[in-house]
């Protein structure tokens, strides 16, 4: 009897290898990604589409042999840089209000963070593996953004404001992902994938500092939270793609 359960061990270890998956799957990642990134001008929001990179792994366990069907979670972290829209925002603010006229600076970065349960199924093939994953995302993003306003020259007086807010925010999303993979040795794979990656932010909290030189007058101040506007508190749409290339691993 123990040599039958053996042998039906091994023979479902051989159909894992056979399908190119195995019990236990790691998976790291690294890829660009493009965020659809909104900012507001003259009062009305816009959207635009800028690069950024990430980097993450996925760990899969597939349970029933036979079936090509895999649970699991994964986890990634990304960078976008913001300077585009902060500098458009920069420029709006320097058309109006206090700044008006000033010439204007603006920068920022966008760091996020995501993880959550994932489920993939692929064609069972020897070395090369179609496959799709789908997965639901939990995370957080933070935007650490600086603008700088100068007066412009020939002024009275000398004045400049260096405005630094941090927004942090929280995520929940979807994923869609579709790859192939390369099997060129047992249970380890290099894959391609291209992931859709939809849902909605929420500001979760406001914070940095504005500091101000009038004439050789300093002073400073610091955002909070309860700043925020109605409209800023409200939850929207975030979205993105990724192109990613990883390695994966069996045991």
């Amino acid at each position: 009897m123990k040599l039958i359960i053996r042998l039906a061990a091994t023979s479902a270890v051989a159909t894992w290898a056979t399908a190119g998956m195995a019990f236990f799957d790691g998976e790291v990642f690294y890829g660009s990604k493009t965020s659809n990134v909104k900012y507001t001008t003259a009062g009305t929001e816009k959207t635009k589409a800028l690069k950024g990179t990430e980097m993450g792994a996925t760990f899969l366990l597939d349970p029933i042999p036979l079936i090509p069907v895999a649970f699991g979670v994964t986890v990634s972290q990304g960078t976008t840089d913001l300077k585009d829209v902060a500098q458009l925002a920069a420029d709006d603010n320097a058309t109006r209000g206090d700044t008006a006229g000033f010439s204007a600076t603006g920068t920022g970065t966008s760091k996020t963070m995501f993880y959550g349960p994932v489920i993939k199924v692929w064609v069972p093939m020897p070395k090369i593996q179609p496959y799709l994953k789908a997965g639901y995302l939990m995370g957080t993003e933070v935007e650490d953004q600086s603008y700088t306003y100068s007066s412009p020259a020939g002024s009275a007086f000398a004045a400049s404001i260096v405005d630094k807010p941090k927004l942090a925010y929280t995520h929940t999303a979807t994923e869609i992902t579709a790859g192939i993979g390369f099997s060129p040795v047992k249970l380890t794979s290099i894959f391609a994938e291209y992931s859709m990656h939809s849902g909605k932010r929420k500001v979760k909290s406001l914070s940095g500092e504005v500091d101000m030189d009038v004439g050789g007058n300093t002073s400073s101040g610091a955002y909070a939270t309860s700043d925020l506007s109605d409209d800023q508190k409200k939850a929207k749409t975030s979205d993105s793609k990724s192109i990613r290339f990883g390695v994966s691993a069996g045991i």
